[in-house]
């Protein structure tokens, strides 16, 4: 144990077919090579286990944590260039309540650690409605709203109605040419990259997940509002509640207000999901390729891009003029992560001082 008590990784370089290429797996997890579905003369390059050195940058990095928090730039000004007039990568292993995680960006781009989550739901938060003042109270209990002029007003809200949990099965739908299958079936969220369908895993752009659900009539009666809540999202949310969109949700929280569009009894929820490019960048990687490299940029122009003809069928979904990832990089959570959940509150008015 390199390491005791403290949650490791084991990472290994290897050569398929002369191809280098890279994977990695968190403790106590399997690793196969060659991975399944592959074949060809294996060669194990490189392998470490939790034997990742203390060096400038891993100090740089731990020096600008902040109330468990890390919001840095990937430049060199962190810990210096180790390469002049190269573009580079930086690729973090890290841990987050003991759960082992890794990310890997780009030169210049923005570091947040852990991933963005979303606040705390409040008892209660006051709001304004037809020149009104109301009180939004998401739990039951007393509350007191205190006025500039010293005043105040006491409140007593009731039990709002329960949560409904929209847990699943839910249907995931994928366009077409984009390596992803037609649509899957999820008895629950989960991560895209952790689907069994290399297809998924790798799949980069929008789906839309498909849900059918039941409202209590009590959760639709006046005085009750009513928020969709769609926990965890990797990247962008469009929302559609019984046909109507919802808008664009693109940082936490997650949430909007469905309070006009819930009906009692049966609805429909769609939510399409916009993730990044680099998990169809990671999986092309493993494909064949017919262009000449030079390093990490194209040698020379392939015949395709000169003639603005169709490049040959080699399982390729994405065409770039530079080497941004490896196959078995790491690939980035993806798609409706959740809990998702609609919450109700009571809304109370409050009188005028």
């Amino acid at each position: 144990d390199p390491a005791n008590q403290v949650v490791k990784r084991m990472v290994v370089e290897y050569e398929l077919d002369g191809k280098p290429l890279r994977a990695s797996v968190g403790e106590n997890q399997t690793l196969r090579l060659p991975p399944e579905g592959q074949q060809g003369t294996l060669l194990i390059r490189r392998a470490a286990y939790g034997d990742i050195p203390d060096g400038p940058l891993q100090a740089a990095l731990r020096q600008r944590i902040r109330d468990g928090h890390l919001v840095v730039r990937t430049g060199n000004e962190i810990a210096g260039d180790p390469a002049p007039n190269i573009r580079k990568q930086l690729h973090v292993e890290y841990a987050v309540d003991g759960m082992p995680g890794e990310m890997t960006l780009g030169e210049n781009a923005l570091l947040e650690l852990p991933l963005s989550q979303a606040p705390a739901w409040q008892p209660g938060e006051l709001a304004v409605a037809d020149g009104q003042l109301h009180l939004v109270a998401w739990d039951k209990g007393d509350f007191q709203v205190q006025f500039a002029d010293g005043t105040s007003r006491q409140l007593t809200a009731a039990a709002p109605p329960a949560e409904v949990p929209l847990a699943g099965p839910w249907t995931l739908r994928f366009p077409p040419n984009l390596g992803a299958p037609t649509k899957v079936s999820l008895p629950k969220l989960i991560s895209w990259t952790t689907h069994p369908d290399e297809g998924v895993q790798h799949f980069s752009g929008t789906a839309t997940y498909e849900l059918a659900f039941t409202v209590p009539p009590e959760a639709c009666q006046p005085g009750t509002k009513a928020m969709l809540d769609l926990g965890q999202v990797q990247v962008i949310a469009e929302p559609v509640l019984n046909g109507t969109p919802l808008g664009i949700l693109w940082k936490p929280p997650f949430r909007v207000d469905v309070t006009d569009g819930l009906k009692p009894g049966m609805n429909t929820l769609q939510v399409r999901v916009t993730n990044l490019w680099p998990n169809r960048l990671i999986g092309d990687e493993a494909k064949p390729d017919y262009r000449d490299w030079g390093g990490a940029a194209l040698k020379s122009w392939p015949p395709d891009a000169l003639n603005n003809t169709p490049p040959p069928d080699t399982g390729r979904i994405t065409w770039t003029t530079w080497k941004h990832y490896r196959a078995g990089d790491p690939l980035l959570p993806s798609g409706l992560l959740g809990p998702v959940r609609l919450r109700f509150a009571r809304i109370l008015t409050v009188a005028a001082p």
